[in-house]
């Protein structure tokens, strides 16, 4: 695990057992910390349940993120455990150790979160959000709720639950709700017929509903999306930070961004939704073709946020493109902008991209020539 580490160049502090760790971490505040599961010894008192617990306890580390890993062959249980317990997520040794590639991906996207979560000091505290939002959440299994509930109560959202579809659709109508969570499997009907209810009633349909199943196929997506879901996840949750950035994605949605007549970043970039023009650092791009200044819309609207590549592609296209499309879109948008879009319009490996608030606030330096 650490040749992989610093053959990427992180630099890597190691501890032999859980007291070491927890010594280490008060230390040096690291960045990140990779713990194994099955960390208990003769010689280690300290499981690796015990050491995640009382990292997520103390002031000082709980908001360090912590990777759980297992060379032990993977039971459910033990990975709804660990994020139970706060990990960010819980990986397979083995498949560290035989995709390196895709492990140190992951690594590097819950850095970039963490380091949203530095903005203003080392560690001090996690920002707040920028709005408390009631939350529904419609499950039927204890544990998962009891799990993401306390997720979204960390981010300061309210939260209400419900563990079938009629009760749900109740709690809908009876309180002023920012976004449904919903599971597939409830005793009462199932939640592709809740969320279709939700999208054809006129009072709701303009709720963002996230579906939860423990299902992985094709077809159950393609379901979920022909009921209009604004988001598909599969059970157990595993990556809370990924977890976090859709609700954040989901909470911010507007009915139509076209709607605000104009968007100012500082002096650098200001945005006239009425001629679709957009200025950047002294240039004036008009018009812009509708869906690149939907596209610099959003971004901009959600700086410093990480926009996940699922909301984006719903957001400006409706679903209707791939992966691949988003990301010629993104080049077409920074050539359109000109010098100073590249490094403010930021990718985020295996998430999504963000419009740096930082950098928006710069103007590249003056050509010598």
């Amino acid at each position: 695990m650490s040749r992989i580490l610093e053959k990427s160049g992180h630099t890597v502090t190691t501890a032999q057992t859980g007291t070491d760790a927890l010594k280490l971490a008060q230390e040096s505040l690291p960045d990140v910390i990779i713990l194994d599961w099955n960390l208990e010894t003769p010689e280690c008192m300290l499981s690796g349940e015990d050491v995640l617990r009382q990292l997520k306890s103390e002031s000082q580390t709980n908001r360090v993120p912590i990777i759980v890993y297992s060379g032990i062959q993977q039971q459910a249980e033990d990975e709804a455990q660990a994020c139970r317990a706060g990990a960010h997520v819980f990986l397979d040794k083995v498949e560290i150790c035989s995709s390196p590639d895709i492990f140190l991906r992951r690594l590097d996207a819950i850095l970039i979160n963490a380091r949203l979560d530095d903005a203003g000091g080392r560690r001090s505290r996690r920002p707040s959000p920028p709005d408390q939002s009631t939350i529904l959440l419609i499950e039927n299994d204890p544990e998962s709720a009891s799990m993401l509930s306390r997720i979204l109560k960390d981010e300061g959202h309210s939260v209400l639950q419900a563990s079938d579809g009629k009760s749900g659709l109740s709690l809908v109508l009876e309180n002023r709700i920012s976004l449904v969570i919903l599971d597939l499997g409830l005793p009462d009907m199932n939640g592709l017929e809740v969320c279709s209810r939700l999208k054809s009633d006129n009072r709701t349909r303009d709720l963002p509903v996230m579906l939860l199943t423990d299902r992985d196929s094709n077809v159950t997506r393609q379901l979920a999306l022909q009921h209009r879901a604004d988001h598909y996840l599969r059970k157990p949750i595993t990556n809370s930070d990924e977890f976090r950035g859709y609700i954040h994605a989901l909470l911010r949605r507007q009915p139509s961004p076209l709607q605000d007549m104009t968007l100012r970043l500082g002096d650098v970039l200001t945005m006239d939704a009425q001629n679709r023009t957009a200025t950047f650092n002294g240039k004036v791009i008009s018009p812009l073709p509708l869906a690149s200044f939907k596209l610099l819309y959003e971004l901009a609207k959600h700086a410093g946020q990480v926009l996940p590549h699922e909301y984006l592609i719903d957001r400006v296209w409706n679903n209707r493109i791939k992966r691949h499309s988003l990301e010629m879109a993104i080049c077409r948008l920074k050539t359109m902008l000109g010098p100073g879009s590249e490094e403010m319009i930021e990718c985020v490996r295996g998430i999504g991209y963000r419009l740096s608030p930082i950098k928006v606030g710069r103007t590249p330096p003056a050509s010598n020539s």
